[in-house]
Order: C-alpha cells, then sequence, then structure tokens
C-alpha cells in the first residue's frame, strides 16, 4: 500500500480567529513566552513587525513570528494580521517533523498557549490543516502510473507528444458541506505529481479546511461549526483521509 512508505515533509496548521484587533509588541512576546513554557522550551527565536500598509486601509497589520531550528527543518509560528479589521491567523509549521505525531502535540501546546489560555479567549472561526508528503509510486515509475493508469491517457495521445513524459500532476478537490459538527465535511484539495528531484516517488499535498458558517439560502437558516477540538484532532482526521485515499488508488490498481 502506497501509505506504508508514506514520509511527512512539512506539516501546516492553521487558525483565523478573532475578534479582530492590533496585537502590540508586549502582547506578543507574553503570547511567545507562554508557548516557550507550554513546550518546554526556551530557544525560540522571536521577532515583532508592523505589515504594509494595504491601500485604502486605515492601519496596517503586524506579524508576530517564532521559529526554531531542528536538523534540515523546525518549528515556524506566526500571528499576523494584513490590516485593521481583518482576521488574525495563527500558523504553525513543522517542516521535516520526527514524525506526525511529534508536530501533533507541538501544535496542540502552541494553539493552547497563544489562544486558549488567552483571556478571554479567542473564538476561531476557521481551522486549515494542510500535509505535504512523499510515497514510493507503483513500480517505482511515478510518471508512467500516473499517465497511463491513474489519469489513462490514451497511448496514441502520449506518442504523439514525442519524448516520454518527464512530469505528469493530478489534483482533485471537494468543497465543504453544510455541518454543525466539528471535523465532519471539510473542504478537500489532493494534488499528486510526481517528485522532480526523484521520479521513483509522488509528491502528496493535501489542504483540509473546516469553515466555521454555511448559509443555506433556500431554507434561509445557517449553520454553525464548532472549533472546540485541538490541532490534533483535525490533523489526525486529515491524515486518515490522505492514507485512505492513496491505499484506495493502489487497490484499483491491483484490480488492473
Amino acid at each position: 500500500m502506497l501509505s506504508h512508505s508514506l514520509r511527512i515533509r512539512e506539516a501546516r496548521f492553521a487558525y483565523l480567529f478573532g475578534p479582530p484587533r492590533h496585537l502590540k509588541r508586549d502582547e506578543g512576546a507574553q503570547i511567545h513566552a507562554r508557548i516557550c513554557d507550554g513546550l518546554g522550551l526556551d530557544d525560540i527565536g522571536f521577532s515583532y513587525s508592523r505589515a504594509d500598509q494595504p491601500t485604502g486601509l486605515e492601519q496596517s497589520g503586524f506579524a508576530v513570528r517564532m521559529q526554531r531550528s531542528e536538523g534540515r527543518g523546525g518549528l515556524r509560528i506566526e500571528i499576523s494580521s494584513k490590516a485593521k479589521g481583518q482576521p488574525i491567523r495563527l500558523l504553525m509549521v513543522y517542516e521535516w517533523p520526527n514524525g506526525l505525531e511529534y508536530a501533533k502535540q507541538a501544535f496542540d501546546a502552541v494553539a493552547k498557549a497563544a489562544l486558549d489560555d488567552a483571556r478571554p479567549p479567542w473564538a476561531k472561526v476557521l481551522a486549515e490543516c494542510r500535509l505535504m508528503a512523499h510515497c514510493e509510486a507503483p513500480d517505482q515509475d511515478a510518471v508512467g502510473f500516473l499517465s497511463s493508469n491513474l489519469a489513462n491517457v490514451p497511448r496514441k495521445w502520449r506518442e504523439d507528444w514525442g519524448a516520454g513524459f518527464s512530469f505528469a500532476g493530478l489534483r482533485f478537490e471537494v468543497e465543504a458541506s453544510p455541518t454543525a459538527e466539528s471535523i465532519a465535511h471539510p473542504k478537500r484539495a489532493l494534488s499528486l505529481e510526481v517528485l522532480r528531484s526523484d521520479p521513483k516517488n509522488f509528491f502528496v499535498e493535501l489542504v483540509s479546511t473546516w469553515p466555521q458558517i454555511f448559509i443555506l439560502r433556500s431554507e434561509d437558516i445557517q449553520k454553525v461549526r464548532p472549533f472546540s477540538d485541538p490541532p490534533s484532532t483535525y490533523i489526525a482526521d486529515a491524515y486518515s483521509f490522505l492514507t485512505k485515499r492513496l491505499d484506495g488508488i493502489a487497490a484499483a490498481e491491483s484490480e488492473t
């Protein structure tokens, strides 16, 4: 199964939250201190900046950035807003984590320190998880599998190109469905393409987005999604979806 060779290259998780307001440098420093305590680390870098003022907006935004290097990757955290009245975003990025569980635990600790431990706590309005990975292609031929097996491109059409393909990629999307449940029915965008640095492998990216409010115009009602779960719950859901889709591809190939 394809998921057996799956290697997470980068995990990202973000919340949009409010109410919108401008965070000052000392508030950012307080959040940084809580995050350091929550992770049990004292070597996380900190910086604060004012964002460039967008045209037509009264006040520039801000960005609180934190970073810690680990081997060829590391942890990056950003709390930012583009301008006055705009939502605030908490973005957490783990490049080349030592396992997805490690990233999930770190993201939970950061989110708790940055949002849940704030007084009063922030209100979340959107959650998004992005997983980037690579895995071994069937027969170690990512180009052939994508173009011939998965996309089922006609042989004559492929031959008319002359030389064989050096790259191929596919993207699939599904929109979020109305729900008042925390995790169910997010928007999904799955990309599968040849890993250019090693064509025996796929590069895989899955973006899962959980919006808060669905407006059902035909019924003139709203469904509001709660955000009561920690980042690890959303990441676990996204990873489960990803592995099932990859193994489904492999299963379909074995049946042909």
